[in-house]
């Protein structure tokens, strides 16, 4: 699927399951301190959280107008 084809609700999942790994990867690092893994958390989780909100504005416009 090119990038031209893929919807706005496709690339912010992407994007969300992309901070998911990389939150995970930064929590398994055994480089990081426990202050590093939870900053690191939290920057992710703000990153996931700011995304959904989106996602869901988008997904309530799409139904808004689809009625």
């Amino acid at each position: 699927m090119s990038a031209n084809s893929k919807t706005a609700l496709n690339l912010i999942n992407e994007r969300i399951a992309l901070a998911e790994k990389h939150m995970a990867n930064d929590q398994a690092n055994e480089e990081f301190t426990a202050h590093q893994k939870q900053l690191n958390a939290n920057y992710y989780r703000g990153a996931i959280n700011h995304l959904t909100v989106v996602r869901n504005q988008i997904e309530a416009t799409l139904t808004w107008r689809d009625k």
